[in-house]
């Protein structure tokens, strides 16, 4: 996950390091750049790029991408391993983007939003950058499948689906909206709706969910996943995360 702003109270920003995390908890976050890369072309801003591993991710399929990210360690981190020809970072915030007006042709924001002190300026400047055709890919974890609230402090903003779509709206004449899911057998689904009492989350149990998950239902554990283990469809009221396509933009 990547953030470009931290609470007053909390000197370190919520961050994913591919050479310090799971493998499949990397590939649940590359999902969205895999699924915004078949869309994108031109010069790309990926905000909240974090230590940039995506916005490397995303460099093939663009003329240039430009990760943003508004802490110094994460850009330092990101210039290191994953600068090239075609993909840049600058330190900058979320919301006074330093580009000119109608320069960019798409943006990515993937679980930076809820971050933000103000959301609705990052939306101002998004329009205010993206040129007429352009497009925004946005993701946000969808509050009823994390943890959120007080129970962590790095989210300042959350949104269900309804409030997401109506802020977009009054910057984008278009709107649609994704949700992000596991690959999972329908052994699995019937097991995690029987599990009323949330005991597969239980860190005790972990290790033999694990194998029960591997084992006798078919799904690879979420810390084992691949990119191939998720998938991205249309929005119907369920999801880890979801993510909209923004066009459109009201450049005000």
């Amino acid at each position: 996950m990547s953030s470009s702003t931290t609470r007053p109270d909390h000197g370190v920003p919520e961050r994913i390091d591919p050479l310090e995390e799971l493998p499949g908890v990397v590939a649940h976050h590359l999902k969205k750049y895999e699924f915004s890369r078949d869309r994108l072309s031109g010069t790309v801003i990926d905000v909240a790029c974090g230590v940039g591993y995506g916005s490397e991710f995303l460099g093939p399929a663009c003329e240039r991408v430009i990760g943003v990210e508004i802490a110094a360690e994460g850009i330092a981190i990101a210039c290191d391993r994953y600068r090239h020809d075609n993909v840049w970072f600058v330190q900058g915030d979320a919301e006074s983007l330093p580009f000119p007006d109608a320069s960019i042709d798409a943006i990515t924001c993937f679980e930076g939003i809820e971050h933000f002190f103000d959301p609705e300026a990052h939306l101002a400047e998004v329009a205010r950058t993206l040129k007429p055709e352009g497009t925004y890919f946005v993701s946000t974890p969808h509050p009823a499948a994390h943890v959120h609230g007080e129970d962590n402090p790095f989210h300042l903003h959350e949104f269900d689906p309804e409030r997401l779509d109506s802020m977009l709206r009054g910057r984008f004449d278009n709107v649609a909206m994704f949700g992000q899911f596991r690959v999972q057998t329908g052994a699995h689904r019937t097991a995690q709706k029987l599990d009323l009492l949330g005991l597969r989350k239980a860190a005790w149990l972990r290790p033999l969910a694990k194998m029960v998950s591997r084992t006798a239902l078919g799904t690879a554990p979420t810390e084992d996943a691949t990119l191939d283990d998720f998938e991205i469809r249309p929005f119907e009221g369920e999801a880890s995360e979801f993510l909209a396509v923004c066009s459109g933009a009201w450049h005000v």
